[in-house]
């Protein structure tokens, strides 16, 4: 599954929070009220494989196994577990590990055999369909790293809300009722959340230039017109402002 499968993933299924049909199962989008289960062990379908020496020979469902028998403290095998009862809605399917004819790893899931190939294409359908902006582009260690650490010093006084209170601004700035804003796919609570906070600071933003007390030299980005970001914007604005920071001191 390449980058043009998940785009037509994205215009027939992931937008309208329709289930994705994949060969004998059905993927749902998971909703507001599965946000900590899912969170929890989504995880178990982001290792990455290419990092661990031990892992850069073996499939991405072998290194699974692998972690699952190697760390039992991680419980991977639970969190596996727990996406097949979210995403596939099978809660008393029997999950085996085996081996296929040519002795590649699969895994059982009741009646139906999931190959390696399945599931690199299961784990990017779960990703992309339910986390907002998911980006599984390789990133050079060292520079994702870099990128990481500089965040956290961009981000350094910023403590994401509780999920209680982001369902409440919800509740408030749309004046939706709770039950109806739990049970929101995750995709489009994270750009319900995302649309609101773009829109208020569209609007301070455009009072005050209009005000003429605040002139904005590479203009304002529309609440809805969005120029397009991705994940290396941060790592932008980071070195800029280490630029700036620095001929001030050179000054």
């Amino acid at each position: 599954m390449n980058n043009n499968d998940i785009e037509i993933y994205k215009q027939n299924y992931f937008e309208f929070d329709e289930p994705v049909p994949f060969k004998k199962f059905t993927i749902h989008p998971v909703r507001v009220r599965d946000y900590y289960h899912f969170h929890w062990a989504v995880d178990c379908l982001t290792l990455e494989k290419n990092k661990d020496v031990n892992g850069i020979t073996m499939s991405h469902l072998g290194y699974l196994l692998y972690k699952i028998q190697s760390e039992p403290d991680k419980h991977y095998g639970d969190k596996f577990a727990n996406i097949i009862n979210i995403c596939f809605k099978i809660t008393d399917g029997v999950i085996r590990s085996m081996c296929d004819l040519n002795g590649q790893p699969c895994l059982a899931v009741g009646d139906h055999v999931i190959t390696k190939e399945d599931f690199d294409d299961i784990r990017r359908i779960i990703c992309y369909q339910n986390i907002l902006g998911f980006d599984d582009a390789y990133i050079d260690p060292e520079l994702e790293q870099d990128i990481k650490d500089k965040n956290a010093i961009l981000n350094k006084n910023l403590v994401v809300p509780s999920l209680e209170k982001q369902v409440a601004c919800i509740a408030l700035s749309y004046g939706l009722d709770f039950e109806k804003i739990f049970e929101m796919t995750l995709r489009k609570f994270s750009l319900v959340l995302q649309t609101a906070d773009g829109k208020l600071h569209y609007q301070i933003y455009k009072e005050l230039e209009t005000s003429g007390a605040v002139t904005f030299k590479s203009g304002i980005n529309h609440w809805i017109y969005e120029k397009k970001k991705n994940k290396f914007d941060d790592m932008l604005l980071w070195d800029n402002l280490t630029q700036k920071l620095g001929s001030y001191v050179q000054k």
